[in-house]
């Protein structure tokens, strides 16, 4: 086995992961600062989700300055496995089917029905299914090249199989519905539905295509580790894509006069009442203030 072979992936997935990190904190703060009053549930779920990534992001840190610098040159440690079973396969099982619901939580209000949310939530489950169990059989071949880790290739296959399909749902479902009743609204909420499309077209679609890029090195490129660049990041992605989604709220409440007096800026529930306004008669001069109080 070459050292780059395994030392070139393993440095740059670490590189892009702290770089990710440092994204998502600043994301993180701009969050915590500037809606402090939004539901808990949201709130909970970034504090969850920042320290999941703080975990992973330090012991990736530690199991690469062990893998390339205390043993440097060695080529039968740098295949060790190390944290890389829990800080890669189950973490980032769990901070993506977070990501995954809270996406499928948004879509039900929108949408109002809980058809989609179920069936992105059984995806979900059978996901992290995977990514678990992956993360078990990668612990007990002891290598990241290892002919045991290959046991684990059917489970691999479901786990991201899975997250691409949900991801996937996720982007069609909010892009057909939006679509389909985004003429209804006045210029300045126009403009917002174009702009949460686009949102929702890039960051659905990039971590999909994460998670296939993952897969396609795993089973294309043998004896390397370069799956594991996208595969360290792929968690990073979920989470930033998360907290985007949130602060992109930021600005909208002066220009579009979508204060709650409660604290919280517009939701994807207000822009349901709003479409069920114009439905049945109503004008969109009375605002989203009045319906927040209805």
């Amino acid at each position: 086995m070459e050292v780059t072979k395994i030392a070139g992936p393993l440095l740059i997935g670490t590189m892009i992961s702290c770089g990710l990190y440092g994204i998502l904190c600043v994301q993180a703060y701009i969050y915590h600062t500037t809606f402090p009053h939004d539901p808990y549930t949201y709130r909970i779920m970034v504090y969850i989700m920042l320290v999941l990534e703080t975990a992973q992001t330090l012991m990736l840190v530690v199991d690469s300055v062990d893998a390339l610098a205390t043993h440097h040159g060695n080529v039968v440690s740098l295949d060790s496995v190390r944290m890389y079973w829990f800080s890669g396969p189950i973490l980032c099982g769990i901070v993506t089917g977070l990501g995954q619901l809270f996406f499928a939580y948004r879509l039900q209000i929108l949408i109002g029905s809980w058809v989609p949310a179920l069936v992105i939530a059984l995806l979900v489950m059978c996901s992290m299914g995977a990514a678990m169990t992956s993360g078990a059989l990668l612990f007990s071949a002891g290598t990241l090249m290892g002919p045991l880790f290959e046991k684990s290739s059917m489970t691999f296959t479901i786990w991201h199989w899975t997250n691409i399909v949900c991801d996937t749902l996720i982007v069609v479902c909010m892009v057909f519905y939006l679509t389909h009743h985004q003429t209804v609204f006045n210029s300045g909420l126009y403009h917002y539905i174009n702009h949460l499309i686009r949102l929702v077209i890039e960051t659905g679609m990039a971590t999909a295509f994460a998670n296939a890029l993952c897969f396609v090195l795993y089973t294309q490129i043998k004896h390397t580790t370069c799956f594991i660049v996208p595969y360290m990041m792929t968690p990073k992605l979920y989470s930033n894509t998360m907290l985007l989604i949130l602060n992109n709220r930021i600005g909208r409440e002066s220009s579009m006069e979508d204060i709650d007096r409660v604290g919280t800026t517009i939701t994807d529930k207000a822009i349901v009442k709003e479409i069920a306004s114009i439905q049945n008669g109503g004008h969109l001069v009375r605002g989203v203030k009045h319906m927040t109080q209805c």
